[in-house]
């Protein structure tokens, strides 16, 4: 009896190590996703629905304080410009424009299977999603400008927006 509950307990754990934690943020000040998740949903958010407005400080939080992030949604997020040393490309001072996916964004972001870029992001930064492993990624229909290497080491499908009035 003793074997069989020490089973339960063991698959119970691991169980819950693989399970899947979501959560919605809608940021009204950018630069604030660190402070405004804490340090165990930071550390253990797989999958994030982020509305708001959003700059490279929020994008440098999601790809390094939060090691188990798998599932992005930014289709209800508003990139806006920030310049500092504190974005993607640290700990250089770096002027990122706004409607912009960061330079750097996710570079090395193995953890990602699936990300849905905003909706009003118009460019997606050099080395954005360098050596990400996701498998999809949507693109906003207004998307108008991919920089060198945003996609370098990547082999997945990209899944392209559905036209108003198409299935």
């Amino acid at each position: 009896m003793k074997k069989l509950l020490l089973l339960f307990i063991i698959l119970g754990c691991t169980l819950n190590l693989y399970a899947q934690v979501s959560k919605s943020v809608s940021l009204a000040v950018a630069g604030t996703l660190s402070s405004t998740l804490t340090f165990d949903e930071q550390n253990t958010v797989t999958k994030l629905n982020l509305a708001g407005t959003i700059d490279a400080r929020d994008f440098r939080t999601m790809r390094d304080l939060m090691p188990m992030l798998a599932d992005i949604d930014l289709s209800g997020a508003t990139i806006v410009a920030y310049e500092g040393a504190d974005g993607t490309y640290t700990p250089n001072f770096a002027t990122y424009p706004e409607h912009e996916i960061p330079q750097f964004a996710f570079v090395d972001k193995t953890t990602l299977t699936n990300v849905k870029l905003p909706i009003s992001a118009s460019s997606i930064g050099k080395w954005a999603f360098y050596n990400c492993k996701f498998s999809t990624i949507q693109l906003p229909q207004g998307l108008a400008n991919i920089d060198e290497n945003a996609f370098n080491n990547w082999t997945r499908r990209i899944k392209y927006p559905v036209c108003a009035g198409t299935n």
